[in-house]
């Protein structure tokens, strides 16, 4: 099974200068959604190596994968 997600340009800029602010989004999207960290991978495109430095707070994601993960967020707890 296959899961394509794909998102319009957004309407509001993200910027993620500070590596704590999206390791609290990884956490919360980890702990109350279904996902695992590898899933999580697959659906931002990014490696789990890189996934896991930004959950511990070593770097953090720039671009796409950083936009996407604030939309993965609206998708799981928007409703």
């Amino acid at each position: 099974m296959e899961c394509i997600i794909e998102f319009q340009k957004p309407l509001v800029r993200y910027e993620f200068s500070c590596r704590t602010k999206q390791k609290i989004l990884l956490e919360v999207l980890l702990k109350y959604s279904k996902l695992n960290l590898i899933d999580l991978a697959l659906m931002l495109d990014i490696s789990i190596a890189t996934l896991l430095n930004a959950y511990k707070g070593k770097e953090f994601l720039q671009g796409k994968p950083a936009i996407n993960l604030v939309h993965l967020l609206f998708i799981f707890f928007g409703e």
